[in-house]
């Protein structure tokens, strides 16, 4: 088989963007799905996995907050059209809208425990209570002295009370029989952010850095406990689901408690201490949104930075992180030995790393300041990251701890360091290029330990360029590197003294990337000129030129030993380009906004692209699989078109017409038709009758088209009639296409009518003529 070596087509194989960037989330009563905000959808996300399920959406007003009801058959949203947009859960569908009565937004939602009502509490202070089935409110509480914050209803429904919390720090009981306030919880200073039930108490926590416990039968305090951290939400854990079942406190009902420390705290409701506090990590940011799986027992957070990390109920450290939003993403490569990973600066101070087909990450927290780019070492073990605060950072996996730490720190540019490169061949050095206009060669030690962070010292250091260097790269041999700058020039330095080899001369604006040909002495770089231009290291000239970008190439890649450069632009589009003849052989729409990154892997048979939308694009090389398809596919068409010239030389008429319809083969389908006209027309009808409702719909798509060749009239006008007098009107308009069928069929029939009447009118004539003259 001829295979051509050129990689052309790639499709794409998976796609990560953010799926919650604030708001309500919700878990599910199984326990194995979060609901969660993106702006005017409500994504259902797998915790197993962290793909994304399917997502709910109406109007395209955002949403201010949303409600599920207990038994997990109806969804609420509130979005800021000051509407209530409801879905059934079970089919995944929208059912129905209505407009609240509330004259400002709704912050706060909830069902009660028979999933027939629903609270709604809103910034213009007053609480409405709807009846979900019938659509219309039945309660409307005023008194509230500022804008709801959490509502909660009784969790015994014969109670028939709802419980509210206000950003003044007053908390509410109103009775939904008399439609009163029946008391007025005075405990916090500040906030209230949630609310809780245990049995006949209630747990409230604050801004204030309090927990309160209340007697509800005697609506007072039971204990105010101090936690010295605000407090953003709060679970509470039954005793027969206590999560220290082999301890002394096994049967102790535990209040846990999540805010700005970024751990959770767990407190005894019956002696107010604390009673364990879990270890925090250094990537772990405030707490937000605490939900407790009761199947599972396992505790999942929702963080500041929109990350929802699943904990485990043994030994309660984080099992799972899922980032909710990733941000613009700046840069991103393959890491791991074996590429399981891939390394992402997502316009953040941290770095994420996530598992490819898990969609877990690790997140890396140890620059001060957005980091602007990463690279990883030739072996897969090392990262390297550079940044705004100035310094680099190189970091390792510890595989016992299934955790990435920092190995190394370099600090000496005095700007934000935007590029950084491994050598192609070893791990002993780093080469950076900084808005200071300078390359730094970093000389890193033989054995980097996992245990300690080493400071790393600067080789040499040059002034490279007369405005910011956006890149530097490394060769595949370690002798030179090349830089790029906003100063529109490319230069190539020797690696190991960097000493200037030469200057790249002949963009018209700035250099954003530039790499190195795998075999070849030949460099190529994209610029805001919107053009790639080749270089040979022999004496730094342009060999060629690529144009077919619109806007700025940010990213180039060698590809297939050189012969071909795949970039991205600040249009969105991906292309393929073949050295060879300056042709662009491929162009994919990738993203919406600017491409920042592309990666590809070992063996070039998957590229990953990250930009401006926030969206990871994995796509895959699939140039031999539509080749050996298309192979198959000629091949299977000179199979059927002997076998068709087969069955026509036969004369077995019925089937060669059947197989001339599944080939869409009009034309041949006309001549089998004109040779049964020139020797039997009746066996048409017997052939229409043996053909099915699909068949006998693309014969009269067929002789649609026939019919507007006055050539083919007669033909398609027989077929036509034939396939009158086997169907009936109702059974012709079970036909999908009918309408169109006959919208076509009409003007070209009446046409032809007409022309043959004509026809008629004018034989007749000479027929009269000749009458006359013979009676003359």
């Amino acid at each position: 088989m001829v295979t051509d070596p050129l990689r052309k087509n790639y499709e794409l194989e998976s796609t990560v963007k953010s799926f919650y960037t604030g708001g309500t989330s919700f878990l599910s009563k199984n326990g194995t799905e979060m609901l969660c905000t993106c702006g005017d959808v409500v994504n259902a996300l797998d915790l197993s996995n962290g793909e994304r399920i399917y997502q709910l959406k109406d109007d395209g007003s955002d949403i201010t907050c949303f409600a599920a009801s207990p038994d997990g058959k109806i969804l609420i949203t509130a979005c800021k059209a000051l509407l209530l947009h409801q879905f059934s859960l079970s089919l995944r569908t929208f059912t129905r809208r209505w407009k609240v009565s509330h004259k400002t937004q709704v912050l706060a939602m909830t069902f009660d425990s028979s999933s027939t009502l629903l609270a709604t509490g809103s910034s213009d202070t007053t609480i409405k209570i709807y009846d979900v089935v019938k659509m219309y409110y039945t309660h409307n509480f005023k008194g509230s002295q500022s804008s709801v914050s959490v509502l909660k209803f009784h969790p015994h429904a014969e109670k028939l009370s709802l419980i509210s919390a206000s950003v003044d720090g007053k908390i509410y009981m109103w009775d939904l029989q008399t439609s009163k306030c029946v008391s007025v919880l005075d405990g916090h200073y500040s906030p209230v952010t949630s609310l809780e039930f245990s049995q006949d108490a209630l747990v409230s926590a604050g801004r204030d850095k309090i927990l309160v416990f209340w007697d509800l039968n005697s609506r007072k305090q039971i204990r105010t406990v101090p936690t010295f951290e605000v407090i953003e939400s709060l679970v509470v854990i039954p005793k027969e689901k206590s999560l220290f079942k082999n301890t002394s406190m096994k049967d102790t009902e535990f209040v846990v408690t999540a805010g700005e420390n970024g751990s959770l705290r767990f407190w005894s409701l019956i002696g107010g201490f604390c009673a364990y506090t879990s270890q925090k990590e250094n990537s772990e940011s405030n707490i937000v949104q605490l939900h407790f799986d009761s199947n599972s027992e396992k505790l999942i957070v929702v963080t500041e930075e929109h990350n929802i990390i699943v904990y485990n109920p043994i030994s309660l450290k984080p099992i799972l992180k899922f980032v909710g939003h990733f941000d613009e993403i700046l840069d991103l490569k393959f890491f791991g030995e074996n590429e399981e990973y891939i390394g992402m600066a997502t316009n953040s101070n941290q770095i994420n790393i996530m598992q490819r087909g898990l969609l877990s990450s690790h997140m890396l927290k140890g620059h001060s300041d957005i980091v602007l780019s990463i690279d990883v070492s030739f072996n897969g073990k090392y990262l390297a990251s550079s940044s705004k605060d100035n310094t680099i950072r190189v970091w390792c996996k510890d595989e016992e701890e299934d955790k990435f730490c920092c190995v190394a720190v370099g600090n000496g540019h005095t700007h934000a360091v935007s590029s950084i490169s491994w050598p192609v061949l070893s791990t002993d050095y780093l080469v950076t290029g900084s808005q200071d206009l300078t390359l730094k060669c970093w000389k890193l030690p033989s054995l980097l330990l996992k245990t300690e962070c080493v400071n790393l010292h600067v080789k040499w250091t040059e002034k490279a360029h007369d405005k910011d260097v956006n890149v530097v790269r490394i060769s595949p041999n370690d002798k030179i590197l090349v830089s790029g700058s906003q100063d529109k020039m490319a230069k190539v330095w020797k690696f190991k003294s960097g000493t200037l080899l030469g200057t790249l001369r002949g963009h018209k604006r700035g250099i954003w990337c530039a790499c190195f040909s795998p075999v070849d002495q030949c460099i190529a770089t994209g610029s805001a000129d919107s053009t790639i231009k080749l270089w040979t290291l022999s004496d730094f000239t342009c060999v060629k030129t690529f144009e077919g970008h619109s806007n700025s190439v940010l990213k180039v890649h060698f590809l297939l030993k050189g012969m071909q450069v795949v970039s991205s632009g600040s249009e969105g589009l991906i292309k393929v380009w073949n050295i060879r003849n300056n042709e662009c052989i491929s162009t994919v729409e990738a993203h919406d906004e600017k491409i920042w990154c592309l990666a590809v892997n070992k063996e070039e048979s998957t590229i990953i692209s990250g930009g401006s939308d926030s969206t990871v694009k994995i796509w895959k090389d699939v140039t031999e699989k539509l080749m050996v398809e298309e192979e198959e596919k000629a091949n299977l068409k000179l199979e059927n078109e002997q076998e068709l010239s087969n069955l026509i030389q036969n004369k077995q008429f019925e089937k060669a017409i059947g197989l001339a319809l599944r080939l869409e083969q009009p034309f041949r389908v006309l001549g089998i038709f004109k040779d049964i006209l020139d020797k039997d027309a009746s066996q048409i009808q017997d052939i229409i009758s043996q053909l099915d409702n699909e068949q006998l719909s693309k014969l009269l798509s067929f002789v649609c088209h026939w019919n507007t060749n006055s050539k083919h009239a007669s033909v398609s006008q027989f077929v036509l009639s034939a396939v009158l007098k086997e169907k009936s009107a109702d059974e012709l308009l079970e036909f999908t296409n009918i309408k169109e069928i006959i919208e076509s069929l009409l003007p070209y029939t009446e046409r032809h009518y007409e022309r043959i009447s004509q026809l008629v009118q004018q034989s007749l004539f000479v027929t009269y003529t000749w009458e006359s003259m013979k009676l003359s």
